[in-house]
């Protein structure tokens, strides 16, 4: 080897392919401004799915609210008849006693015309007794006919009997109504 040439050390060689300047691509400014703002078609697009969209929550929202109230109305018509029905059902038996003893106070009444004027006939003949000191002889039927005749023109006892019940005594009419078997 050959002592005058100077010394250097020694470097591999770079295996690498030499690196590219870099340079930066650009592009025109009508495409940069295009891709910035959306095109009259998107725009369009956009404002079309934005009004279906607000359309559609509208129309949710609407029936909705039409199916609360027309559910609403179902129920309180379905509760009202079926509140109806069970008063009547859980009714029935007191009305039908009800009915009952109005239809006996109306026997009653009934039997009390001829027990009243039977009554009045007895004392009638028992102060005649006493005043004349015997029994008088009279024909009995004939003087029930008269007294029933008298307490029919009386007032009192003419017309139709009524039977009235204070409200605030219902609560206990019902109550032992309820007891009865």
């Amino acid at each position: 080897m050959s002592d005058n040439l100077p010394w250097k050390t020694w470097t591999p060689d770079d295996l690498a392919p030499p690196q590219a300047e870099f340079v930066p691509i650009v592009e025109p400014e009508e495409t940069i401004i295009e891709e910035t703002e959306p095109s009259l078609e998107q725009q369009l697009a956009q404002l079309q799915m934005q009004a279906h969209e607000q359309g559609y929550q509208a129309g949710i929202a609407e029936g909705r609210q039409q199916g609360h109230k027309q559910g609403y109305q179902e129920g309180l018509a379905q509760g009202l008849e079926q509140g109806l029905a069970e008063a009547k059902s859980q009714q029935a038996p007191i009305h039908t006693r009800m009915q009952q003893l109005v239809s006996e106070f109306q026997t009653t009444l009934d039997a009390l015309d001829s027990v009243i004027a039977s009554r009045l006939m007895q004392m009638a003949l028992e102060a005649a007794r006493q005043v004349i000191g015997q029994t008088p002889t009279v024909d009995n039927s004939a003087l029930i006919k008269q007294i029933q005749q008298l307490l029919q023109q009386e007032p009192l006892f003419s017309g139709k009997p009524q039977l009235r019940v204070h409200r605030r005594m219902i609560c206990n009419v019902w109550m032992i109504c309820s007891a009865l078997p």
